[in-house]
């Protein structure tokens, strides 16, 4: 049976229920295909490609290799995921539509009198900016998508370097269940995202901000020209992917909630764009996306930075939680300019120093606060140094550290209390698509 998630959400409730903290799963990169052809030439000529059952010491796979296939093994064991999987009823009533509520969104107990002029008690939802209100997990659909676009991501990598068709054969499965079959398939849009809940003022059934709900499909667009050569991809399941990413494409860009993403000025723009430029270089439209790239570098993200040089984000800076927004934009900015060297355009001469002075303030913040038009920005507490090593490593390959000032704070995340999060296989597999 149904039921709507405002069941779950009484004040009393929400004083009841425990935060879980759930493992965080690496930020959004570009997969540059022309790396991962190169490092593959590279496997081959050293033998470690194709894998051998007893390989000679030289021929041995490296450790990312291991890990590969290690993270596709388990991944043919997961799943089938879909946003139907849900006992809750989004506002649509439709359970095709992919549903999320508003993280910062928390009840508050009103008694509002009535036209019969007697009171009656209310749930109205306050916005408490940077504080997750517990019961947000309750909704699987995003991390449903999450699991789908990783476990895909991985079975596709490894179908490109072991050719071993089972990989490919569960990836199309995967994404038949999500995409294509009539009863678990999700429809084309957000409408629904980051929704309010409640009978306030601020209620509603979705939000331009819930565009961030789905970034995950960027993933998924991403590695898609890694099966291609399968037989288990075959015409059908092409051609039924293309029509929807071209619907949901068009959706992001000409719907009320997508033409008003793409009017902010802050991260929500940018990660839109993340989307709409992946997905559009998935459906080889290479013009359009280097039209948004041309328009993103040229205007916004200048006016994303302190016109003072300083490498503040006043946008990102300005919230509870500023050293993680200022590490998320950053982040979006270089999937853009990685996705842009994919297509021979080279960002990196117009925007790098603004990445640069970008990622230097955040270590700046990180270290000892830093001065913001006069005013004094600390990193939040609770802030995790973790989420900024991508962003840090990516200019250190541009820039190196004759400071030692990137490999110090690299290291400091690293055998700090969230090292964990950046270790592992899962992070071992950068190496395969970073030069």
């Amino acid at each position: 049976m149904s039921r709507d998630i405002t069941l779950y959400c009484g004040v009393t409730g929400l004083q009841k229920r425990d935060t879980v903290q759930m493992a965080r799963r690496p930020e959004l990169e570009f997969i540059s295909l022309i790396q991962l052809t190169a490092q593959k030439q590279i496997f081959q000529q050293r033998g470690c490609l194709p894998l051998r059952k007893n390989p000679s010491p030289e021929c041995a796979p490296p450790t990312v290799l291991v890990s590969l296939q290690k993270l596709a093994n388990g991944a043919l064991k997961k799943g089938p995921f879909s946003v139907s999987f849900t006992e809750f009823t989004p506002p649509s009533g439709d359970t095709h539509d992919f549903y999320s509520v508003a993280p910062y969104w928390w009840p508050v107990s009103k008694m509002i009198l009535g036209p019969d002029g007697i009171e009656k008690e209310e749930i109205w939802y306050e916005r408490k900016d940077g504080k997750r209100v517990p019961d947000v997990g309750l909704l699987p659909n995003q991390g449903q998508l999450e699991q789908l676009a990783e476990n895909v991501m991985y079975l596709a990598l490894a179908f490109f370097f072991f050719e071993d068709v089972r990989y490919a054969h569960h990836a199309t499965e995967l994404l038949s269940c999500w995409f294509v079959e009539p009863t678990t398939t999700m429809n084309p849009n957000v409408n629904c995202g980051q929704a309010i809940r409640g009978t306030g003022p601020n209620a509603c059934s979705g939000r331009k901000a819930g565009i961030l709900s789905t970034r995950a499909l960027a993933r998924i667009a991403n590695v898609l020209p890694l099966l291609t050569s399968s037989d288990s991809f075959d015409a059908d399941i092409a051609s039924a992917l293309n029509a929807w990413y071209t619907e949901y494409v068009t959706w992001l860009v000409d719907s009320p909630l997508g033409s008003a993403g793409l009017k902010t000025t802050n991260n929500h723009r940018t990660w839109q764009l993340v989307q709409i430029c992946t997905i559009l270089w998935y459906l080889r439209r290479s013009d359009d996306v280097m039209n948004y790239l041309d328009q993103f570098f040229d205007s916004t993200w200048p006016n994303q930075l302190d016109p003072q040089g300083t490498g503040d984000q006043p946008q990102e800076s300005c919230r509870t939680r500023p050293f993680h927004y200022l590490v998320f934009n950053v982040n979006a900015v270089i999937y853009l300019v990685e996705l842009g060297a994919e297509l021979k355009m080279d960002f990196w001469p117009s925007c790098d120093h603004g990445i640069k002075r970008a990622v230097d303030f955040v270590i700046k913040l990180w270290t000892e606060g830093v001065m913001n038009g006069g005013n004094k920005v600390k990193k939040e507490e609770n802030a995790d140094l973790t989420e900024a090593v991508g962003c840090i490593l990516a200019v250190w390959r541009k820039h190196g550290d004759r400071q030692n000032e990137y490999s110090s704070i690299v290291t400091e995340a690293r055998v700090g209390s969230n090292g964990d999060r950046i270790s592992g296989p899962k992070y071992d597999l950068r190496s395969l698509w970073t030069s």
